[in-house]
Formats: C-alpha cells, structure tokens, sequence
C-alpha cells in the first residue's frame, strides 16, 4: 500500500481496475465478432460476384464461339415442263425458279453444343423479310408434300400421307412460310450439334416463305426465287451467337433441276 492507502482503498481500486478490464475484453469481443460478421459478408458477396461473372463470361464466351459454319447450299429448281402453264393445285411454281432451299451446317472450332430446335433464321429476302422457327425434323422443306415432284405443297392441312423420296409428309401448311426444318445426315440427332464432324441440313421453303402466305392455292401464291436473286440468312444460336450467310441464285437455271447457291 502506498502512503495514506488504506486496504479498503487498495480494495475499490482493484476493483475498478477489474471493472474495466472485463469492460475492454467485452468491446474486444465486440469487435472480434462484427469483423467475422463483416468477413463472412465480404466472402459470400465474392463468392455471389464470381459465379455471376462466371455466368457472364460463358455466356460472352458462348456468344462468339457458339457459331456454325455452312458447309454447302443448294437449292431445288421447279421443272420446267410440269410448271409451265398457269399456277393450279397441281402447278403452283413458274418455271426455272428456286422452290425450296437446302443448307447443311456443322460447327464452327471451338464451339459448344448447339440445339438447332432453339436456333432462329432470319430471312430477308427481294420480296419478304421475317424471323423463321424450328418446325419438324425431317428431310424435307415445310409444307413439301412429296419433294420427288416439283411444286408439289401441301394444300389446306399437310399430314403425313405424302410419302415424298426423303421422308414424305410435311408441316402444317399454315405454318410452311414461318419455319425451317432440320434433318441429320448421320441419322443422329435431328437438332443437336455436338462435335464438329456431324452435319444437320436446314430445309427451307424460299416459294412460300417470299410469298409470305400460308399455301401455294392462296394469293399472292408462291414466290420462288428467280434467277440472280439473293437472300441473306442470320442463324441465332440460343446463346446469342450468330452466322450469316448469304444466298445467290445463279443467273441461268434453265435445264437444271437443282443448283448451288
């Protein structure tokens, strides 16, 4: 004790000093426990922005990589004799123009897998611009009753009982001007696109999607593409990606029944 202390003195001030000792390890506490709190907070809003810049970076990624590549383009000319005089139900087309539209894609390098059901085809045309959907998965253009006949499209219904050379039947003629088929050339998935050396054909119907009508037997009927025509197609991925191709009709069809475009 120091001079003038007494142990009742000495007593308080141990106390107090104890007061404030347990006082100090409390706010230390404190302050132990809202920096884990304020931690916990900044790793998970880490953790958040990380899985959300990871998502963006796929889907930036998917946007340029996910693109296809056109491996050839041809187009069925409508014959000549068949389609000569006036357009009825069994002579829809004129003569030496492009019917329907065949164009056989596979993956670009470094592509993902794409699902050609989920892809749209923009369409612009010399007489018609419009955004094509997946319709069937079938060897032939929609509406297309028997493709070993030129000019022959589905009136009224479509149905199955066409039987054409590659497959027969056909969309719903009221659908044919609005949507694209698809077929795959090693008999695997009809839509999807998973490895480089697979091949889908997308069959599309150039006389009734120019026309823009619902069948070959209603005003303006058909508009098939003449010669020297061109029309720019924009395939869109479901990842945003794009491929743009562009269609040229050659400048002479006559004695051709089909040509490259």
């Amino acid at each position: 004790m120091r001079d003038g202390e007494t142990v009742r003195d000495v007593a308080l001030s141990s106390h107090e000093r104890a007061q404030v000792g347990i006082g100090t390890l409390i706010v230390f506490i404190a302050m132990v426990l809202v920096a884990a709190i304020a931690a916990g907070v900044l790793i998970n809003t880490a953790g958040v922005l990380e899985n959300r810049a990871e998502q963006t970076g796929q889907e930036a990624t998917g946007q340029v990589s996910d693109r296809l590549v056109v491996v050839s383009a041809h187009g069925h000319v409508t014959d000549e004799v068949v389609n000569s005089g006036i357009k009825t139900r069994e002579d829809v087309m004129p003569n030496e123009s492009v019917d329907t539209v065949e164009l056989t894609v596979a993956l670009s390098p470094g592509a993902g897998s794409v699902n050609l059901s989920r892809a749209t085809v923009s369409w612009i045309g010399p007489k018609n611009s419009v955004t094509l959907v997946h319709g069937e998965e079938v060897a032939h253009a929609p509406g297309v009753v028997d493709e070993s006949d030129a000019g022959t499209f589905a009136i009224g219904g479509g149905g199955s009982s066409g039987g054409g050379t590659r497959g027969g039947g056909g969309t719903d003629a009221s659908e044919a001007h609005r949507v694209f088929s698809t077929y795959a050339l090693d008999g695997g998935d009809h839509a999807v696109l998973d490895s480089r050396d697979q091949r889908i054909t997308l069959y599309f119907n150039a006389g009734l999607i120019e026309a823009g009508t619902r069948d070959a037997v209603t005003k303006p009927y058909a508009e098939p593409l003449r010669e020297g025509s061109e029309v720019l197609l924009e395939i869109t991925t479901a990842s945003g990606a794009t491929t743009t191709y562009r269609l040229v009709v050659p400048p002479s069809l006559s004695g051709k029944s089909a040509v490259s475009l």
